[in-house]
């Protein structure tokens, strides 16, 4: 059976067209791969030892790098098009979406909450410092349920007021998204807030509020679903549809942490900015991650 060796050649020379040196894959039955320099290659052949099925010359597989260089530069001048007029918002690292909303610190948030797939889902909760959601019952909530807190003692382990600050190893959105991306401090989440104007819309079911912000350096908007929180010792699920609670890194006190807190209550007023407060280490909140640029 004949086989498009030519479609072969057209793929493997579109890939590296971008390299000083245009290498051929050719791939043999149980994976094995062999690289050719196509500027060594005389003649390319395929079919058994007395018939030849398809043959092509070094000149044509050149023709063919030149084609689809010229279609490589097209597409880059797009990309570059569409970033300089403001079209080309999303982009992906470790296969996450992120926006660039022009910080000054370089910084990068991701578009949906960690555990969402859309920036309209409320995502997963998770409790300060812990890796893995406990889900969304909220009787999970609780101080005897948190890894970080020694019941019998009533003692809050391992991050006090000298050690505030996650390490990568306890951090939701590194263990989870890889690469460099991680929980935001206080800070990262001050500079969001100041580098945006922001809003109250509702969200695509009109059950619930989301907060827009709109960067004031490029216009580019990043949006948090209010998804409250989940604490068992209340009883049900706090504020949902009206508060964005969102953990930062970082602890206020030993039984406290720093949040981004979004919601009626702070968008609603003549500020209309967002806020940093604090709330319990094992209490329930989504979290949104950050990278840096480079």
């Amino acid at each position: 059976m004949k086989k498009n060796f030519l479609s072969a050649i057209i793929f493997a020379t579109a890939a590296t067209a971008a390299n000083a040196t245009t290498y051929m894959n050719v791939e043999q039955e149980g994976g094995q791969v062999s690289s050719f320099d196509v500027e060594k290659v005389i003649q390319v052949t395929y079919g058994d030892a007395e018939n030849t099925d398809v043959c092509v010359s070094s000149s044509e597989v050149e023709e063919l790098k030149k084609q689809y260089e010229k279609k490589i530069e097209n597409l880059q001048s797009t990309i570059e098009e569409l970033q300089s007029n403001n079209q080309f918002d999303v982009i992906l690292y470790n296969n996450v979406e992120y926006v660039d909303l022009g910080l000054e610190s370089g910084l990068m948030w991701a578009t949906a909450n960690l555990g969402a797939q859309k920036p309209e889902e409320f995502g997963s909760f998770f409790m300060w410092g812990e890796l893995d959601s406990k889900g969304n019952d909220k009787s999970a909530y609780s101080a005897n349920n948190y890894s970080l807190y020694d019941a019998a003692n009533k003692k809050y382990l391992k991050y006090d007021a000298e050690t505030s600050k996650l390490t990568l190893r306890d951090d939701a959105a590194s263990a989870n998204l890889g690469g460099y991306w991680r929980m935001p401090t206080a800070e990262d989440c001050k500079e969001l807030i100041d580098a945006c104007t922001w809003q109250l819309v509702d969200s695509p079911n009109g059950e619930y509020k989301m907060a827009v912000g709109t960067s004031k350096a490029n216009g580019k908007t990043i949006t948090f679903p209010c998804a409250g929180k989940l604490i068992s010792v209340q009883g049900a699920a706090l504020y949902t549809g009206a508060y964005g609670l969102y953990w930062t890194s970082e602890l206020d006190v030993d039984s406290s942490a720093w949040i981004l807190d979004l919601g009626t209550h702070n968008l609603s007023t003549p500020s209309k900015k967002p806020s940093i407060t604090r709330q319990t280490r094992y209490e329930g909140a989504t979290i949104r991650a950050v990278c840096p640029s480079k």
